[in-house]
């Protein structure tokens, strides 16, 4: 099972080192706030962090449902006769077979 896992983890920690790194003007200098005229009014570098931090979460999150979920639904269709007889109706899904 958490062979299955693998690609998730990855792309977790790709997703965690690289949009921080892309993103490393915005923790030195600072994301541009603005008020509610569209004027400019400074510029934080700790919204930055949050913001990045908020990227990085969100799409860890995305990919949860397609590689994380995916591999434990398939584990419980295997262990049916139908599957069990026709192992490369799973390869869509998973590399277990």
């Amino acid at each position: 099972m958490y062979g299955r896992l693998v690609p998730f983890v990855a792309i977790a920690i790709a997703n965690g080192i690289n949009i921080p790194l892309m993103r490393i003007n915005e923790f030195t200098d600072g994301i541009a706030l603005y008020d509610k005229n569209g004027v400019k009014v400074g510029e934080s570098t700790k919204v930055a962090k949050d913001a990045v931090r908020d990227v990085v979460i969100s799409r860890v999150g995305m990919a949860v449902p397609h590689m994380a979920f995916s591999p434990f639904i398939m584990q419980q269709i295997e262990k049916y006769p139908y599957m069990k007889a026709r192992p490369m109706l799973n390869a869509p899904f998973c590399q277990s077979f």
